[in-house]
């Protein structure tokens, strides 16, 4: 009787091993998952904080030319007076 007991113990904690080493892999698989999701934001992020400094880089580029443009016209008509 008590070894019967003890087989029926002992398959649990087999079993619970077993399904504890699935957990753990699964666990693992899902923080793998997590990271690569973390890198592509990461990556993302990095593309669009690169993305406002290249339109910062545009923006000045036309405001310049467009400030030396009025700036001219201003100076043209004051001249003419």
């Amino acid at each position: 009787m008590q070894l019967a007991a003890l087989r029926e113990q002992l398959d649990a904690v087999r079993r619970n091993g077993v399904l504890t080493t699935a957990k753990q892999e699964h666990d693992g698989e899902r923080l793998a998952d997590l990271e690569r999701h973390f890198a592509l934001l990461d990556h993302k992020v990095e593309e669009l904080r690169k993305g406002k400094e290249e339109w910062g880089r545009r923006a000045w580029a036309v405001v310049g030319p467009v400030l030396g443009a009025l700036m001219g016209v201003a100076l043209g008509y004051l001249l003419k007076r």
